[in-house]
């Protein structure tokens, strides 16, 4: 266990600042980087997207160029704006597919298999589904680990936009530090307050500000130690632990206390690989409903009038008024009606869908023409985009699932009972993702049972799709045998009883015999 006194804490702010840079100078310069850049628009307009709040389509008017060239809104048409939620959709196939069905833990040390199963309650699997649905839509998700009053490790999820790192390394798998900058509504003098606070973390300790630039640029930063009602000019520097004991000591991960999860290596957004296509759905298709509600009512055609607006509004009013109009002998007047090819609308919709299932890797399965019943090899060739893609994104599970497991042993090794530190991370076990892909289970049962003399009892348990887990069935099979050992006790015992009285009764037979 890492113990810092706060004599050390002050001891190491101070030597921060003999060499020119602090706390303080970091966090800004980390600001300075993150704040606005285009990764964090990224995330945002992904989570906007995600929510079905596209904003593109938002930008669409219905205009025209006048005769001095200048661009006229022309209010009296109609202007949808429809959002398409297929984008969302596309989101929640992958993260069903490869997070929906929970993930397999593997390990020989049952002992310490078991604190795994205990940790990964429904609630921390839930947080882990979270931040798996993060890393697919924003390209990388959070996890801040922290331990509670009861002592028990737990994981939150953060906002990926509010986590600003300080990678150590190009390929992003050490962490220099960490800035989490947010927002939150604090009760001054009993009047709700919203303050822009900035986090500092990295290896040993974490230090909190209050950013009075409201989030631009590199942020005015002052020290902040928060106390329940405190005015904000009284708050005062203050640096801290990453966690305290009961009795006051300050302990440390000795590691930056976020855990990263990536979509992918490039720790690129979905939205990034279709946000085209789904621009151009929305724009296809609310350009279509205007299209059709335009042009629902007739258009009046009139020959040999001026082409002024002032001269085509007068005629279609005298109609609308009298609906008589006058022309003259050259003149023609009459109403024609405008036929939409909803058709090709549909056609070009269709297109876009087809480059937005291709872009994201998914399916349609509105598609699928199997018959009525499919074979589960032809399921699996239709799902082999989202197989092929669960493919990397498992890589990215298991390096956050390892890094989780830092964490983990560290918080068993306080907890005293399951060896050091350093033992527990020599300790193997598997993270792998149970995808939802379709199965025969047919013929998986088949093949375990051809196989029974080749393979372990643990082995055709992991395989079989109908076990739950092999230490389960195994308390179940121990279960299963003392029933049946005690209704076979039970059966020898009624038998043995039985016996007994049929010999009774033959003895009275043969002594009534006798008697007579």
């Amino acid at each position: 266990m890492s113990e810092i006194t706060q004599t050390d804490l002050i001891k190491a702010n101070i030597e921060y600042g003999a060499k020119g840079t602090t706390n303080k100078d970091i966090t800004k310069n980390i600001l300075q980087e993150w704040r606005g850049s285009q990764k964090i628009l990224d995330m945002q307009d992904a989570e906007n997207y995600f929510l079905v709040q596209n904003t593109e389509i938002d930008k669409k008017t219905r205009s025209y160029t006048d005769n001095n060239g200048k661009l006229v809104v022309n209010n009296t048409l109609t202007n949808t704006k429809t959002k398409t939620s297929k984008y969302r959709k596309a989101i929640k196939e992958k993260v069903n597919f490869a997070l929906n069905k929970p993930f397999v833990i593997s390990c020989d040390d049952n002992k310490y298999k078991e604190e795994w199963d205990r940790f990964l309650n429904t609630n921390i699997r839930k947080v882990i589904s979270r931040t798996g649905r993060n890393a697919i839509n924003k390209g990388i998700g959070w996890v801040y680990p922290w331990i509670d009053e009861q002592g028990n490790l737990q994981i939150i999820d953060t906002p990926s936009e509010t986590i600003y790192p300080a990678w150590s390394d190009i390929a992003h798998t050490k962490l220099d530090a960490v800035v989490r900058d947010y927002i939150t509504k604090e009760y001054i003098n009993q009047t709700p307050q919203e303050i822009h606070k900035v986090e500092f973390w990295d290896n040993k300790i974490f230090q909190k500000f209050i950013d009075y630039g409201m989030g631009e640029g590199n942020g005015d930063l002052v020290d902040d130690n928060v106390e329940e009602n405190s005015e904000l000019s009284e708050r005062t520097s203050y640096i801290y632990t990453h966690l305290q004991t009961k009795n006051g000591k300050g302990i440390s991960w000795n590691r930056v206390p976020f855990i990263s999860f990536k979509g992918n290596d490039d720790e690129l957004p979905a939205l990034n690989e279709c946000r085209s296509d789904v621009d151009n759905y929305d724009l296809v298709k609310s350009k279509g409903i205007d299209s059709i509600l335009d042009d629902i009512d007739a258009v009046l055609v009139v020959k040999d009038i001026s082409a002024e607006l002032s001269e085509l509004t007068l005629a279609r009013k005298m109609v609308q008024e009298s609906r008589i109009i006058s022309v003259d002998s050259t003149g023609d007047a009459h109403f024609e009606k405008v036929d939409v090819d909803i058709q090709a609308i549909r056609d070009e919709l269709d297109l876009i869908k087809k480059d937005m299932i291709n872009d994201t890797n998914t399916v349609d399965v509105t598609t699928i023409e199997f018959g009525s019943n499919p074979s589960a090899k032809a399921m699996r060739m239709f799902f082999e985009p989202l197989n092929i893609w669960c493919n990397g994104f498992e890589e990215e599970f298991k390096v956050f699932m390892e890094n989780l497991k830092y964490f983990f042993d560290m918080w068993l090794s306080w907890k005293g009972g399951f060896g050091s530190f350093e033992e527990l991370q020599k300790k193997e076990i598997s993270f792998d993702l149970d995808r939802d892909l379709v199965v025969d289970e047919s013929d998986i049962i088949d093949n375990i049972m051809k196989m029974k003399d080749e393979l372990s009892q643990e082995t055709r348990d992991e395989l079989n799709p109908y076990v739950e887990s092999h230490e389960k069935e195994e308390e179940r099979r121990a279960e299963d045998k003392e029933r049946e050992q005690d209704e076979l006790l039970t059966m020898k015992k009624q038998l043995g009883e039985t016996d007994n009285e049929e010999k009774d009764v033959e003895d009275e037979n043969n002594l009534e015999d006798e008697e007579e």
